[in-house]
């Protein structure tokens, strides 16, 4: 049997990708660690990537809104010029927004954390106290209930000296934290400079660094496969585009609404409850128990008839974003079914945590496409051979 180029050259590669995955099985430990020092070492990279690819959602529209019948009178000669100065002036607008944004949340929401905290610093001693004099105000009323815990091995007592030796140890707790936290302050602050300086760049050349990236794959690769790569890449930014967009605009309305309704039945921790509530809502499926959970947990110390006040909200708040705000914001941006959603975010939230459970939805929202797209083509393939047998069957 005689093999062409071509089949020899598949058998190779076949052969190199066998020997490359059993070399990886066989150093996991090694291969992970030389990710980890890879990531590590390209860190300030990624963060800058990552920032021109939140920056540059808010800039596109800018420049669509603001800029689309200036582009239609600029003369030939001075496109370059003008593309600039409006790809700058875009860059400056989302840059101030999101600066607005930022001094907002140290503005308003920063004190507010700090007087919650103040608050239920000294609640939570009160509430330790409560909760202990109702244990014993029940063990009087039912002196069984004691027998039953105690076999159960529940002891108010042991769970009060806990809370409060938790209590003692905050203050120390918190300088270690701050000790930590301060000797990272530096590589932090390098990283971010390296991270905010490449993603200016990223953000201005995008069109140089599309261009030369489509020219290197076509380069290197078969014209066919390069263009199905270019689209690929494509359809997943517009995918992730859309998704992120809808998700932080969704979570930025739901946190507004939350606080409206605790203002208006004037429930403690509105500020801190609606933020929790609208950052926990970034996350897919179980981002609302969370914020529920932690809200609750907060206004119950100091009002536990409150926080069931702040659970029907919730309720409602869910069912009108469930059926009104989800469907028109973030809408059919992913396609894909409930059913894989979850799937994504449980995988997601398996391998790599909260990261995980909010990539995933994206990234399966392609491999779902994808393999839709090749479903569809194959049907379409073997419908017109079978269309072709049964003309020639008539002909026949």
């Amino acid at each position: 049997m005689k093999l062409d180029k071509k089949t020899t050259r598949r058998i190779i590669l076949i052969i190199t990708f066998a020997i490359v995955l059993l070399v990886v099985l066989m150093n996991l430990d090694s291969v992970g660690m030389g990710i980890k020092w890879i990531g590590n070492l390209f860190l300030p990279f990624f963060l800058g990537a990552a920032i021109a690819f939140i920056f540059n959602v808010p800039m596109r529209f800018i420049e669509r809104r603001l800029f689309h019948k200036l582009e239609a009178k600029v003369k030939p000669k001075h496109e370059k010029k003008v593309f600039l100065l409006k790809r700058i002036i875009a860059y400056l607008i989302t840059l101030g927004i999101v600066a607005g944004i930022i001094v907002l949340i140290v503005l308003v929401v920063v004190p507010e954390i700090a007087d919650t905290v103040a608050m239920l610093t000294t609640q939570i001693p009160l509430a330790i106290k409560e909760i202990e004099a109702f244990a014993a105000d029940i063990n009087k009323e039912a002196p069984y209930l004691e027998e039953w815990l105690a076999s159960a091995g529940f002891d108010w007592t042991a769970l009060g000296e806990k809370a409060s030796g938790l209590l003692a140890d905050a203050p120390t707790m918190v300088i270690n934290y701050g000790v930590d936290l301060i000797s990272s302050v530096a590589g932090a602050i390098f990283n971010g400079v390296i991270a905010f300086a490449f993603s200016i760049y990223l953000l201005l050349q995008q069109e140089n660094l599309k261009r030369h990236f489509g020219m290197a794959a076509r380069a290197i690769f078969p014209t066919r496969v390069a263009n199905e790569g270019i689209r690929i890449v494509r359809l997943s930014y517009k995918t992730f585009a859309n998704f992120f967009a809808g998700q932080c605009l969704e979570a930025c309305i739901l946190g507004v609404i939350c606080f409206i309704g605790m203002s208006i039945f004037r429930l403690p921790l509105a500020m801190m409850a609606s933020v929790i509530v609208g950052v926990c809502s970034l996350i897919p499926i179980f981002g609302a128990f969370i914020g529920c959970a932690i809200g609750m947990a907060l206004i119950a110390i100091v009002n536990p008839i409150q926080a069931l006040i702040f659970l029907a909200l919730i309720i409602v708040i869910q069912q009108l974003e469930g059926n009104l705000i989800y469907p028109h914001v973030v809408g059919t941006a992913i396609g894909l079914p409930s059913i894989w959603v979850l799937v994504a975010v449980t995988i997601g939230a398996k391998m790599f945590g909260i990261v995980g459970m909010i990539i995933f939805i994206p990234l399966c929202s392609v491999l779902y496409a994808l393999f839709r797209e090749f479903v569809y083509k194959r049907l379409k393939e073997k419908k017109s051979a079978v269309e072709v047998v049964k003309e020639r069957t008539k002909e026949d």
